[in-house]
Parts: structure tokens; sequence; C-alpha cells
């Protein structure tokens, strides 16, 4: 709905409710599991435009939104397969409708046997957002102020027991490697962000554009309570392990920093305004600062919202099948996620410079510094006693101890459509360096407390060197009625994408149990010998060598981090298309379109994972240096929703499909 009361005031308001589903087979599991996810995403979002003064606008903005998503797994008799009866793994009172089990098998393809629901989480907010403009001769000066309150709502799996068995064989003889018994509740938690700005573009000469302004941000250690009446709790002394403790029931996570005053500053300067040979200059700086709440959420998926039993066999007694109590009382058996006493926001410094020139009236050629510094990045590390006292089952320790730097020069060509060609082509040279490329948990990060976070800096994740991507649409337009086989060119066209890129980064790491835990460690190189082998039979023809590494002498290994490469990619898709019109106001499209026209094979990164480091030896983990997948497959792995189906990626092989549209 929109409105226009008068000249000066209108107001528009919008509605959207999007409900979907997705019913899957197999998915990682037996193809006798069916998983189902529900979503519905409700939004409303109303806004004034207020024109008090000809040269002063104030504009509202409010929205409320409630998102939900719920995920679970069931079994049926596909192939003659026999379900598993819930009643007896699940205890009264709990059904699969609030519950789950798990039959893990560590060796192997498809050992996974899980039913019940995995989750059903919401998400609230209510957001308000103003801005006040005006005009003062040469400046646009904004003043505005922004509101956020998040109310997430963590349901998990009341009830979770799964054994987890080494192989086949173990799991036939009911030897499990361990069976975790988990009880857990609903979790109620509450998110509140403020931001205030001001700004000012000021057209300083006909060619000189500055703007700068400022900006604050505000986000408070957020809250939360279980359904079992308990709130989250703290951790203090977690610079000095050996004293860990909890703080007293209701102290905050933690106290957040509020001095994050971030100056931004930019120009536009037009060097040449000659028709078909403009020139413009650009450039900017700016701090940026992170909402900081990335793991909080860790804070309200464990203790004391989580109580856990560990057993050594199965099947399991009814009396070790009950849910175990879930208290707030030591020792604790569930995760528990630290802060700092005083966490800081982390933050990005940003810079970019760029110049852009005209090659005549319908082409331009762009050149640009893009750069990126992140401070107090969060990063969190795992601890298991010793490492802490032997209360604490696990600590999930979250500092600011990140840090990030990204450079990266971009060169743009563009060919407004003229004659009935239009191309957009570039190429980006750029690096990307952390110390940790995400703030989530992981293992493989070994804590702090043993060893410098800065000697994990190293290449990103997803450090990509070199990318070249063009894209060429093509209608022929040149013909005329009177010219020979006019009939037969007239109307067709052609749509083209190439993708080319530099091989993304491989970690090699081994797991060794340091005392405090299982970490992946990253080995030493033996000198002398080269690091990937090459061969005809090999996926994609490199493989990373194994026998290049070996055990390393002290807790990391001098093979730096994400040091090693997998496979480029390169790929050309093209669309060959022809339109026929029909009658004045109606015509018809018709297309055949092929993905990686020229079937080019794009693999996916070589396995890291080396092995296993025991009594100073690698036990090397099958499958290691080796690709295990086509690129477009790899990119879906992961939690639901994580990419498109690998029919819609980039890096599978090639497909064809063809459209017809018609267009009244």
């Amino acid at each position: 709905m929109d409105h226009h009361f008068s000249q000066s005031l209108s107001v528009f308001g919008r509605y959207a409710y999007a409900p979907s589903e997705n019913r899957s087979r197999g998915e990682g599991h037996s193809l006798n599991t069916i998983t189902t996810n529900d979503f519905d995403v409700q939004t409303l979002t109303l806004g004034f435009t207020d024109i008090i003064q000809p040269r002063i606008t104030n504009d509202f903005r409010f929205n409320w939104s409630i998102s939900q998503g719920s995920s679970s797994i069931s079994l049926d008799a596909l192939g003659g397969a026999v379900p598993l009866s819930a009643e007896g793994v699940i205890p009264a009172p709990f059904s699969l409708q609030n519950a789950a089990f798990g039959f893990d098998i560590f060796s192997g393809q498809n050992t996974f046997l899980e039913l019940g629901r995995n989750s059903h989480n919401v998400q609230r907010q209510l957001n308000f957002v103003d801005n006040l403009g005006m005009q003062i001769g040469g400046h646009l000066i904004k003043v505005g102020i922004d509101f956020r309150r998040l109310n997430p709502t963590l349901g998990p799996s009341l009830y979770v027991q799964e054994p987890l068995f080494a192989d086949v064989a173990s799991a036939l003889s009911a030897a499990p490697l361990e069976t975790v018994v988990d009880s857990k509740v609903t979790v109620n938690s509450h998110y509140l962000n403020y931001s205030l700005w001001g700004q000012d573009s000021w057209k300083a000469t006909s060619r000189l554009t500055v703007t700068y302004g400022l900006r604050w941000d505000y986000n408070p250690a957020p809250t939360g309570r279980g359904s079992n009446g308990l709130g989250a709790v703290a951790v203090r002394n977690e610079t000095n392990l050996a004293a860990l403790t909890l703080a007293p029931a209701g102290a905050p996570l933690y106290e957040a920093s509020k001095n994050n005053v971030a100056p931004r500053f930019g120009f536009a300067y037009q060097v040449r305004n000659a028709a078909g040979a403009e020139a413009i200059l650009r450039g900017g700086f700016g701090v940026f600062y992170d909402l900081g709440s990335g793991p909080t959420g860790d804070a309200f998926a464990f203790f004391p919202f989580q109580a856990e039993n560990i057993f050594s066999n199965f099947p399991l007694t009814p009396s070790e099948a009950a849910p175990p109590t879930i208290t707030s009382n030591p020792p604790f058996s569930a995760p528990i996620t630290a802060f700092p006493n005083s966490m800081k926001l982390p933050y990005t410094y940003q810079e970019s410079l760029s110049f852009e020139q005209s090659l005549g009236r319908n082409q331009s050629l762009s050149l640009s510094y893009v750069g990126a510094i992140g401070k107090q990045l969060l990063r969190t590390t795992i601890l298991t006693p010793p490492a802490v006292p032997s209360d604490f089952a696990q600590l999930n320790l979250v500092d600011n101890s990140g840090i990030s730097n990204y450079n990266a020069l971009q060169v743009q060509f563009h060919r407004r459509v003229a004659q009935g060609l239009d191309i957009l082509a570039s190429y980006t040279l750029a690096h990307s360096l952390d110390n940790g490329s995400s703030d989530v948990s992981s293992l493989s990060t070994i804590p702090g407390a043993f060893i410098n976070p800065h000697t994990d800096y190293g290449p990103s994740d997803f450090d990509i060197r070199h990318t070249i991507s063009a894209g060429v649409d093509y209608e022929f337009r040149g013909c005329r009625e009177r010219k020979p086989l006019c009939g037969v060119v007239r109307g067709w066209g052609m749509d083209t994408v190439v993708t080319a890129r530099s091989a993304p980064p491989v970690n090699v790491t081994a797991f060794e149990d340091l005392g405090f835990g299982f970490y992946g460690v990253r080995p030493d190189v033996v000198p002398g010998t080269a690091l990937y082998a090459k061969g005809l039979d090999i996926p994609g023809g490199r493989a990373i060598n194994g026998g290049a590494f070996s055990a390393p002498a002290g807790v990391q290994g001098d093979l730096g981090r994400n040091s090693l490469r997998g496979f480029p990619l390169s790929q050309v898709d093209l669309s060959i298309k022809r339109n026929f019109k029909l009658k004045d106001s109606v015509g018809l499209e018709a297309r055949v379109e092929s993905f990686n026209l020229l079937n080019h094979p794009n693999f996916a990164p070589q396995s890291g994972e080396l092995g296993v480091i025991a009594g100073g030896q690698i036990i090397p983990q099958t499958g290691f240096g080796v690709s295990q997948s086509m690129l477009n497959q790899y990119l879906t792995r992961g939690s639901f929703g994580s990419g498109f189906s690998p029919l819609y990626q980039v890096g599978g092989p090639r497909s064809l499909q063809l459209a017809l549209k018609l267009v009244f």
C-alpha cells in the first residue's frame, strides 16, 4: 500500500508471508532417510516520507519480522528397509516430535542413521530507522538513528541419544567409542543494537564532491533464559585458567564497549569532462564495526541449558538412557562459552581508490584498489581438562585475537549496449590473509593459552589470487527488410559468461591428543620432498604428497596455514536465442543454453586431513591429498541451505537446457 496524504507527506506499508517446505531423500544418509525442513517468514514494513520544508526531508522506517525454521528426520521402508522403532531408543515421555536418536559410524559413507526432531528455531525482529536530511547551500547533511531488537528462540531436541562407532565391525559387536545422552531445553534470548550517525556531502566545486561523517554503534551483551528458569552464565578469570570460575547468577556475559566511533571520508573528482573522454577519480576511507554477536549464540546452546552423560556401552539400560538432570551446580557436563570481562567490538579499516576513464560514448575502463584491515576480530578456541579445571568438561573461549588483511587490484571494462553488443569484463588480483577465517568454534584451532594465535596467520580459507570474469551479450540488429536472407538472421542473439580463477588454499592438519583434547596440528615439512605428486590416475592429475610431512616436533609444525593449493576453475556458459515476432504485441523467445560448454573438469580441493599422530608417527587417513568430488558437489556440502543444488553450482559437468518464453 502506498498513499500520498499531500505533496509533502507519503506513507507506505508492505506485508509478506512466505512459507516453504523441503523434503529430500538421502542427503548424506541412507536412502530410506527422509529429511524435512520447514521455513516460514513474515515481514511487515511501514514508512513515511515527510518533506518538512523544500530543503528538509525526514524518512522513517519500521520493520517487524518473524522467521521460523524446523528440521526433522524420519525413516521409511524403501527397498525393504525396516525402520527403527522410536520406542526402543527414546524413553517416555519424549517422542519423535521433540527428541532425536543418531547411530553414527565414522568410517565409510551413508553410515548415519538418524530420526527425530533436529530443531525448531524462531527469530523475531523489531527495527526502527529514522533519517533527517537537510540541504544547506552546497551541503547535504544527513543524521539518523537505528534501533534493532532481536529475540531468537532456540528450540533443540529436548532429548538426544547417540552411540558413536569406529567402524561397521564395532557396530555389529555393540562396542561403541561412546554413547552420548543429552538433555536440552528451549532458550529465549534478547539482542539490542543502537546506532547513531551524521554525514555531510559537500559539493566543494563543480568537479569535486566530498563526503564525511561519523557513526556510533553500541551493542550490549545479549541476555537469555531457558525454559528451566536458568539464565545464561558468565565466566570469570578466563585469563588465568587455573582459577576459572562462574560469575554470580545474573551477571552479564561481558561488558560491551561503548567507544565505537567510526569516521568515514570519501571524495569524487571529475578530472576531465570532455564528451567521450570523461575521467573520474574516487576514493574513500572508513571504519566499520561488526555486531560481534556471532559466537554469542553458543552461550544459549550449551550450559546451563544442556546436560550430558557419556557411556561406553550400547544399548543402554533404562536408567542409563534416562535424560540427565540439568543443573547449574558443578561438575559442568555441557560446554560453557566464555567471553572477556570487557569484550571489544570487531572493526575493519576499509579504503579504496579508483580511476574511471571513458573510451568513447559507450565504453569505459576503471582501475581500482580496495583494501581492508580487520582488528579485534572474534576468535573461538576449545579447551578441555587439564587445560581448565576438572569441573569444566569443555570451555569455548572467545577473545579478540583475530586479525585479517585484504588487498586487491580490480580492473573492469564496460561497454554499454550499442549496435546490439554489451560487454562487462573484469580482472581481480587479490590476497586475503588472517589467523582465522570464521569466528565459530573449531577443533583445528589450538587454544591461545598454548600457542600464539599469530602463528596461524596465513592465506584466508577463501583466498583467491586471480579472478577473471566476462559477460558478452549480442543481438543481431543490422538486417533490413530489403536485404537477402533477412528473415533468416533477424532476431538471433548470444549471451555468454566466461569465468576463471586460480586455486583456493588447502590446509593440511593431523589430529593429535595434546593432553587437553584432540586438535588439528600442522605437520613438519620433510626437506627435499616434493609437496605434490602427479599422475594420470589421480583426480585432477595432482595430489598432495603425504610423504612430504612428518609429525611435528612441537605443538605446531613448520608448515604454514593454508600454504598448499587446490585446483583452478575455468568455465564457459553459452546461450543462443532467437526472438520471433508473432503479432505487434506478442513475441516468442527460444533459447538453447549450455553450462560448462567445453565440459572442462573442475575438481574440488584435495582433502587436507592427513591422519592421526600417535607415538610420534602419522597414521595416514584414507583419501588424504586427493580430490574427493567435482567442484559443484563440494560447494553444496555442509548444513542444509549452505548452497545451491549441485545442478546449479559452478564447476559441474556440461549440461544443456531448452527454454521458450512467451512475451505479450
